[in-house]
């Protein structure tokens, strides 16, 4: 069975994504804005999946989880 929450109106059900990661490693809400527009156009397949993984590895890059 999928974990999934409620979602606030109506019986429909969805996925919960947490941010502690991305924040953690110094995004903020502009990043959070470019991730959210990724998921939603691969979900909708209006993003190529591989484009959406280089467009994820190049902002994944400029944010180390650990800098030197």
């Amino acid at each position: 069975m999928l974990d999934c929450c409620p979602l606030p109106h109506g019986d429909s059900r969805g996925l919960r994504l947490g941010t502690a990661a991305v924040t953690t490693q110094g995004m903020g809400e502009g990043e959070m804005a470019t991730i959210a527009a990724l998921l939603a156009g691969v979900l909708r397949g209006r993003v190529d999946t591989r484009r959406a993984r280089d467009e994820v590895r190049d902002l994944v890059g400029g944010f180390p989880p650990y800098p030197g």
